[in-house]
């Protein structure tokens, strides 16, 4: 596995892991905001690996 989709998967489970518990706390409101914020993110991150690693 190369680097970046290493990295683009350790991202995706800290991702996750962060918006479980901030579905769980008190602050879903919070979470709501957040949540589509950290899959942007992910998927600008995904898409950024795929398109380096196409170009190299």
């Amino acid at each position: 596995m190369s680097p970046a989709a290493e990295a683009v998967r350790a991202t995706g489970a800290a991702t996750l892991f962060t918006a479980k518990l901030l579905m769980r706390s008190r602050f879903s409101l919070i979470a709501a905001v957040v949540q589509p914020v950290i899959y942007a993110s992910v998927a600008g991150l995904v898409l950024g690996s795929g398109t380096t690693a196409g170009s190299l």
